[in-house]
């Protein structure tokens, strides 16, 4: 009875207070989950209503919630994407860094150290538009980006050849891709673009997001050692990545499926209980 009453408190207080909370959950929010009233004052002067990360390298920004930074707002790191940094020394500026940053859309660094003249110039956007690629498999692209003789601006590298997708429409405005919404479980793109052009997101690539090109499934290729691109036609379209880890549905059956067979279980127990006691 007593470990019943333990495992229904638990899941009574899962899905009553730590459902919104989840990673994948679409309502939460990093400034409801952390207290940033201190460390937002810090930040005020370099706030925009548009998409950068900073690098913080004096780690006065952690877990901020306000301002993303190139490590999010968990502790949770992907082994590809911590891969990239592993090999930077952090005591002194180095082109890769320079490059690497300007990729994942880097507009300001806190360090102690002294930077070159007009670093991050270049920070590319989170998405944009390149026509140049290169197929390299996983340790040829790590070993590029490394070097830092990727040129991030106009070509990509890929995994795979790119498939394009989306129908083909005739489109006369300037090529754009623009972020619509974004959560912690989806993205929403809108893209324009007048040629056969490939979409790369400086948003790391790990198992459980979806593809949909004008709400149609679609695959997505992995690009630039552990990023996303898509390959588009020319036309007007509409791209959504949404989080749903098969994971967490095996995860949610199993729960079920335990907590019913505790439950039938204890039924079982108290019914035999009260027919023994019956027949003494």
């Amino acid at each position: 009875i007593f470990g019943l009453i333990i495992v229904l408190l638990a899941v009574s207080d899962i899905f009553l207070h730590g459902y919104d909370k989840r990673f994948y959950s679409e309502k939460v929010s990093p400034t409801t989950v952390y207290n940033v009233s201190d460390e937002k004052k810090q930040i005020e002067s370099i706030q925009h209503n548009e998409f950068f990360r900073v690098a913080d390298e004096k780690n006065i920004l952690h877990r901020n919630g306000t301002i993303e930074t190139i490590w999010g707002v968990s502790g949770i790191r992907i082994k590809k994407y911590d891969d990239l940094f592993t090999r930077i020394d952090e005591t002194s500026w180095k082109p890769i860094n320079d490059n690497l940053y300007n990729f994942l859309n880097v507009k300001y660094v806190t360090t102690s150290n002294e930077l070159p003249p007009n670093i991050n110039e270049g920070f590319l956007p989170r998405v944009y538009f390149v026509k140049n690629y290169k197929i390299v498999n996983s340790e040829e692209a790590y070993n590029l980006i490394k070097e830092g003789s990727v040129d991030f601006k106009n070509e990509v590298l890929l995994e795979k050849e790119p498939t394009y997708l989306g129908n083909t429409k005739e489109n006369t405005n300037p090529p754009e891709a623009k972020i619509l919404e974004k959560t912690p479980s989806s993205i929403k793109i809108e893209a324009s673009l007048n040629e056969k052009s490939i979409l790369v997101m400086s948003e790391v690539d790990y198992n459980g997001w979806k593809l949909y090109v004008d709400g149609k499934p679609e695959q997505y290729i992995t690009a630039n050692y552990a990023f996303r691109a898509v390959p588009l036609n020319p036309g007007n379209h509409t791209i959504e990545f949404k989080y749903k880890p098969l994971s967490v549905y095996v995860g949610a059956v199993l729960s079920i499926l335990s907590f019913c067979v505790l439950l039938l279980v204890t039924i079982k127990y108290f019914y035999v209980s009260n027919h023994s006691g019956k027949s003494n």
